[in-house]
């Protein structure tokens, strides 16, 4: 149908539009960050593009949900100014012609979101973890410096090496100071090693062939240990902490899982592309429901419905997690309530005109 085919061009004229807009906006931030972070030493700037393509990649789940509202309501709000519904309706196509192509393209861009929340974003949240451990850990690895202190504040320890490998692994003559339950530690060997877990991140120094001491400062009561080997962990990039968090995880082991964590992510995931439906039916009732006086109104409850849906969403998600709100409950209340503001948008325009219809002054009956 012609009229089906324009109308779905203008809303992806739109959607093209602020998909390229929101995403210039937020490459070009992250972009900064990244380039900050290199010159600071603490990535190496080869990463800098796959971090950003990763990132990309993860932002468009929340992306596209609401590029997909914004191009509805823009593309519908811009025919019913220039009285283009006005001629659809003429024609005898109205309000479930608009809701049927708009709600047909939404399960499209549904189906796109649904795959991105469920297979795609969780892939390139493990791999971000990855590329993001594996900088932070080569980047203090290659920190350490002979003959100078080095300080990981992440675990407060600080490390001395004399001598250090081509490979910067391998110690010599080395000692490293800590707080062990209120106590304070040095660790002295003539060689260590340092070993990096690939799984986790952590970072460990073995030391070799030496001397743990261990007391309160000012006091005689301490004690000294004699160790072939000793391992003592020196800290966990927060790109391990990463790692751990159920973001990464697959939707499968989230299905398996019993955890209030676990179930509160995986709704997450259903949400995104359930939003996308339930902001489109919003854009197209709030276009119905706004008059020619009052479309600034129209648009600043478009925007304000959203951000509070959008804001109600993530403390839902918070409370499932902490298990403050009920797995069965989780965040499906927030989606039945915008269907609630849809339900009573729908009905609006009816209300009005019964209202209308009731103030219109009565003509006398001529006799």
């Amino acid at each position: 149908m012609l009229l089906n085919r324009y109308l779905i061009r203008e809303i992806l004229l739109w959607f093209g539009t602020v998909q390229l807009l929101l995403l210039l906006t937020y490459t070009s931030s992250r972009f900064v960050q990244y380039l900050a972070t290199a010159a600071a030493g603490k990535i190496d700037s080869g990463l800098i593009f796959e971090l950003l393509a990763l990132k990309m990649v993860t932002s468009l789940v929340l992306m596209l949900p609401l590029c997909h509202y914004i191009s509805v309501y823009v593309a519908l709000n811009r025919l019913s100014r220039d009285n283009e519904l006005i001629a659809i309706a003429s024609l005898g196509l109205g309000s479930r012609f608009l809701f049927d192509t708009a709600v047909r393209l939404a399960f499209t861009v549904a189906l796109v979101v649904a795959i991105l929340a469920l297979v795609v974003a969780p892939w390139a949240e493990a791999r971000l973890s990855e590329v993001e451990n594996r900088a932070k850990s080569e980047s203090d690895l290659t920190g350490l410096t002979p003959g100078q202190f080095k300080d990981f504040n992440e675990s407060n320890r600080i490390l001395y090496v004399e001598r250090l490998s081509p490979d910067k692994r391998g110690m010599s003559n080395v000692f490293l100071q800590g707080r062990q339950d209120g106590h304070l530690g040095v660790l002295s060997a003539d060689r260590a090693e340092i070993e990096l877990d690939q799984k986790t991140g952590s970072r460990y120094v073995n030391f070799y062939a030496g001397r743990r001491y261990l007391g309160s400062p000012g006091r005689l009561d301490y004690s000294i240990v004699e160790y072939e080997k000793y391992g003592v962990r020196i800290d966990r990039s927060e790109a391990a902490d990463r790692s751990a968090r159920v973001s990464a995880a697959s939707t499968a082991s989230l299905l398996s899982a019993d955890t209030p964590e676990a179930a509160a992510e995986l709704q997450w995931r259903i949400a995104m592309p359930i939003s996308t439906v339930l902001l489109t039916l919003l854009a197209v009732v709030l276009v119905r429901a706004a008059s020619d006086q009052n479309r600034i109104l129209g648009l600043l409850s478009a925007v304000l419905i959203y951000f509070t849906y959008s804001n109600l969403l993530g403390i839902a998600k918070t409370l499932a997690k902490q298990g403050v709100v009920p797995v069965y409950l989780g965040l499906w209340w927030v989606h039945a309530l915008l269907g609630l503001v849809i339900l009573a948008l729908l009905g609006y325009p009816l209300l009005r005109k019964r209202w209308a219809q009731q103030r219109a002054p009565t003509l006398p009956r001529l006799s």
